[in-house]
């Protein structure tokens, strides 16, 4: 009984099934192609970039401020046997300020370029998640002119389709018109 039912259902509705008219887009394909994708990831890339030149000097000033205070740290290796007790421990006390001050300004540099990089990779996810709306929208408008009853990401589960239900192309060059 529930198989007849059920071969009655698919017979009624497999007419409306096989008439449908189904599309792809090639979501990653928009997004390695479209002069707005290139222009943001360009951009994002200057952004790292510019965060990476500022680690690589802050990190040779920070070079530079330890090779003084190891400096500081074997002169007074050497010379300390020499020193009286009351200039020995000023010159202690001298490298160990030095020295809590290095440590400070190292910490402070990591948590900065920590926060800055999190601040890189947000901005990162906000622009792929406008884009992705961006190429949903202009995807839905392209179906409807050309009447198609479905579209989905070929990046899906797609094993085969057919270049003529590929939307793809036609949502670049929407894409790339909009942003002009």
């Amino acid at each position: 009984m529930k198989l007849s039912i059920l071969f009655l259902f698919l017979f009624l509705f497999s007419s409306s099934i096989f008439a449908a008219k189904f599309g792809v887009v090639d979501v990653q394909k928009v997004l390695r192609y479209s002069k707005p994708s290139l222009n943001a990831r360009s951009e994002l890339e200057k952004k790292v970039k510019k965060l990476e030149d500022l680690v690589k000097s802050r990190k040779k000033d920070l070079e530079i401020r330890m090779g003084k205070v190891k400096k500081l740290q074997d002169q007074f290796n050497q010379k300390a046997a020499i020193w009286r007790k009351k200039k020995r421990d000023e010159k202690r006390k001298e490298v160990l300020v030095m020295q809590r001050k290095l440590l400070r300004k190292r910490d402070e540099l990591r948590l900065f370029f920590g926060e800055k990089k999190r601040d890189i990779e947000r901005e990162k996810r906000r622009v792929l998640s406008q884009i992705v709306r961006t190429i949903r929208r202009i995807s839905s408008k392209v179906a409807k002119e050309r009447k198609f009853d479905l579209v989905i990401d070929s990046s899906t589960l797609v094993l085969y389709r057919n270049s003529s239900i590929d939307l793809t192309d036609k949502v670049i060059q929407r894409y790339d018109s909009l942003k002009k």
